[in-house]
């Protein structure tokens, strides 16, 4: 399945993590439907601590209205986890094999990475060519704001694979063209 089915992703990909990578994930239709999140992580195999976690998994890129009403909801006075994660996932990542791992990565390294101990709402990027970004949500939906990843911390930005960019990587839009644009880029600039 690829994310390009989107009405299941939260299932395929929660099913993913609790059958090959054994974390501990619930999820509730209440949770769903007034908090938009899919499903809520609740433990990961050998870590001592994890903050609980509700992940929302979309296929559409640079949703800002998405993303700010998701971040609205759920921080503040009577939020219902401790943190929060948005992922978008590239229309042709395939969530049943490699896809679906790189999301299980991507919620490690925001649950185990010191620069993100901080952070109560994170965004990460999957791109089909295994290669991801994680940022600040609360930055990407400030009002005027466009996407910058210029600023991000090298350390922020990354591959399933282990070879990270240093690059600042290149902004993207909604628009296919943009993210195939974005990724030739990328390669470019891993491939040196």
């Amino acid at each position: 399945m690829n994310a390009r089915n989107g009405s299941n992703l939260g299932n395929t990909v929660m099913h993913r993590l609790r059958t090959l990578h054994n974390f501990t994930v619930e999820k509730n239709d209440d949770w769903e439907t007034k908090n938009f999140i899919d499903f809520v992580v609740f433990y990961i195999p050998n870590l001592q601590r994890i903050q609980s976690t509700g992940v929302q998994i979309t296929s559409k890129l640079d949703d800002s209205s998405r993303m700010s009403e998701f971040l609205e909801i759920n921080t503040g006075d009577g939020r219902l986890v401790d943190r929060i994660l948005y992922i978008e996932i590239d229309p042709s990542l395939q969530l049943d094999g490699p896809g679906g791992d790189m999301v299980s990565f991507v919620i490690r390294q925001f649950q185990m990475d010191r620069s993100y101990q901080g952070l109560d709402a994170a965004g990460a990027r999957l791109f089909a060519n295994m290669t991801y970004e994680i940022f600040n949500l609360r930055d990407q939906v400030q009002p005027g704001r466009k996407r910058d990843t210029a600023t991000m911390p090298a350390a922020q930005t990354g591959s399933s694979a282990g070879s990270a960019s240093t690059s600042p990587a290149q902004p993207v839009s909604g628009d296919p063209s943009d993210l195939v644009r974005a990724l030739q880029h990328r390669r470019t600039q891993i491939g040196g």
